[in-house]
């Protein structure tokens, strides 16, 4: 995240250690994927107090995008476990894309849950089964479900919504918004190089080996070590192509969130041109 470049931000590695969502759940995670938030894979309190160990940032940031998907359990760590007065910045892109990007990211891991339209027809079952929410794709980009327990538990002024299309144009604008919020200086960032890129793996060679790496840990822990995050992404970049929506199924998808945008326009008490 850009962010990270200013003076008095902090984000640990990895930047989503998962704690806040996965502490304390009774629930095993399952689905395909599951590997990555399976208890054994968890970080312990202290272990996460770690990643944080002789910071003297003003902001120290758990960028885990787990934790907004699980309010249930997220809000009382976050309680338990974050300072006084802790903020809370969400990231909110055109719900419609958003699910889509979210489906061809999935498959970018190696994960093949089946087509897009699949997916959605299967996701109340996923849900209902307890499947990683990486693959409730049309569920979290219902903003209006998942922002409101945040919203009440920490107030509005402790929450601060980013719409990433805004970034996109005009990052310097945006995060100036965002210092302002953690009442830290105003700072010049160096544009930003796009994270996690997601799109349909070109090979199905490569495919099935990302999925191969990802359920040994230790070829994957060895193979982090050895590569630098931008390498590994430049790597990932060059062997995804986009691939486009149905119209069809665009068309169904945006009925069906068309409750959101409006939602989220009040929130911001802005029109959102940018999700035309």
């Amino acid at each position: 995240m850009a962010m990270v470049q200013h003076p008095s931000v902090y984000m640990c590695t990895p930047k989503e250690p998962h704690f806040l969502a996965m502490h304390g759940r009774e629930a095993e995670i399952g689905g395909i994927g599951h590997e990555m938030f399976a208890k054994g894979n968890q970080f312990a309190h202290q272990q996460w107090l770690d990643l944080f160990a002789g910071r003297a940032e003003t902001c120290l940031m758990d960028a885990s995008v787990s934790t907004i998907s699980y309010p249930e359990v997220a809000i009382a760590n976050i309680d338990r476990y974050c300072a006084d007065g802790t903020k809370i910045i969400a990231i909110l892109r055109n719900p419609v894309n958003r699910a889509y990007s979210s489906y061809q990211y999935c498959l970018s891991k190696g994960w093949d849950g089946g087509s897009f339209e699949n997916c959605l027809d299967q996701e109340p079952f996923r849900i209902a089964q307890n499947w990683q929410h990486l693959w409730f794709l049309k569920y979290l980009s219902q903003y209006e479900l998942r922002l409101p327990p945040f919203l009440e538990a920490f107030g509005a002024d402790n929450v601060h919504i980013v719409i990433a299309e805004e970034f996109a144009a005009d990052p310097s604008l945006v995060l100036d918004g965002i210092f302002d919020f953690l009442d830290i200086p105003a700072f010049a960032i160096q544009a930003p190089q796009r994270f996690n890129a997601s799109g349909v793996p070109k090979s199905r060679i490569v495919r099935g080996l990302s999925g191969f790496v990802r359920r040994h840990p230790a070829l994957r822990k060895t193979l982090l070590a050895a590569t630098s995050a931008s390498v590994r992404e430049k790597l990932k970049s060059n062997k995804l192509e986009k691939a486009e929506m149905a119209l069809k199924t665009r068309e169904q998808l945006s009925r069906e969130l068309a409750a959101t945008r409006p939602w989220v326009e009040q929130l911001v008490g802005r029109r959102l041109e940018v999700w035309n």
